[in-house]
């Protein structure tokens, strides 16, 4: 991951947690604004863009690889 990357990584790691923490201070019962929807959306959009379809799919492969071995299955991918 290059310096640039993870600059990137860590500003949408900190708008997730800054939104985050704007959602728990108010009431339970209130549905989300269309600003923080829009927040949201912007994260979202902004995180696929840097996954891209290829890393995307390692990731998936690696989840459902310690999924499977915490479930006592071993890799699904060997």
């Amino acid at each position: 991951m290059s310096y640039e990357e993870r600059l990137r990584h860590r500003d949408l790691l900190e708008r997730a947690t800054d939104l985050r923490k704007r959602l728990e201070l108010e009431d339970g019962g209130s549905p989300m604004r269309r600003e923080e929807g829009r927040e949201l959306a912007a994260i979202l959009e902004a995180t696929l863009t840097e996954i891209g379809p290829e890393r995307w799919d390692r990731v998936m492969e690696v989840v459902a690889s310690e999924a499977a071995r915490r479930a006592g299955a071993g890799s699904i991918f060997d």
